[in-house]
């Protein structure tokens, strides 16, 4: 009886080893774990592309219209950010508006010769809206420059000519023509797309906050495990100590008799 009761107390040794060593490390290995995910932080959102308005997209839009509306008198203003030097601005752009109104009579010369336009008043109203555009927090220079390009194509573009002389009737009635569509056109596209890709960085942001707070409610569980554990090991090895103790009793008392 007594060798049994010692055969059962080996094994209850070796299976409070074999836990201990399980508990050990399941400690450790958590604890890494844990501290690892308290410290995740939110990744830097990506740089917000920005907006791109092609030619072929307005081109695309003659076909569902018979006439493009111009910029309507009425639309408020846009947010204008601080310029940093007005005069030069304002230069460049009456430049800038100048030769669109000339490209504009151009454009309507191709159409048919005697549409003439008034090339000051089209730059009167151009410049007013490049301006604008200039300040405004969400556009600036680098609207101006595309829409300068994308302008610039456009009028001169084989498919708006010929938009133009199927409907020269509407345009010497006063309707508005492509030259002063365009603005109303980019303006539309340049804020969907920046309101896009807005929506798309708060998104990011929002799925990242949202990831960090739940590593860090997952590293609180990891910490807590890891603490269980790690008592786990410090009761197992009293257990085995009180085990060892038995043995050299037993060993003693052997010797004794």
């Amino acid at each position: 009886m007594e060798r049994l009761e010692t055969a059962y107390l080996k094994i209850f040794k070796v299976v409070i080893l074999i836990v201990l060593t399980l508990a050990l490390f399941a400690s450790i290995g958590l604890l890494l774990k844990g501290w690892g995910d308290l410290n995740t932080k939110a990744a830097e959102p990506p740089a917000a592309k920005q907006p791109k308005v092609g030619v072929e997209d307005f081109l695309k839009t003659l076909k569902d219209q018979p006439a493009p509306q111009g910029k309507p008198d009425g639309e408020p203003q846009k947010k204008a950010s601080p310029a940093a030097d007005k005069a030069a601005q304002e230069k460049q752009m009456r430049d800038m508006a100048a030769r669109h109104a000339k490209l504009a009579a151009e454009h309507y010369k191709a159409c048919r010769e005697d549409l003439n336009l008034n090339q000051d008043a089209f730059a009167t109203k151009r410049v007013q809206w490049l301006l604008q555009t200039l300040r405004d927090n969400t556009q600036g220079e680098p609207a101006v420059t595309q829409f300068d390009s994308f302008y610039s194509t456009l009028v001169a573009h084989p498919d708006s000519v010929a938009w133009c002389k199927l409907n020269v009737q509407a345009i010497l009635q006063g309707k508005t023509g492509i030259p002063d569509a365009t603005v109303n056109f980019f303006d539309k596209t340049w804020e969907k797309q920046h309101n896009d890709e807005q929506a798309k960085l708060r998104k990011f942001n929002r799925d990242e906050l949202a990831r960090v707070a739940s590593a860090q409610a997952r590293a609180t569980m990891e910490l807590y495990a890891a603490g269980a554990a790690f008592l786990t090991f410090m009761l197992l090895s009293l257990i085995l100590i009180f085990a060892r103790i038995e043995t050299n009793l037993r060993g003693n008392s052997a010797q004794g008799q």
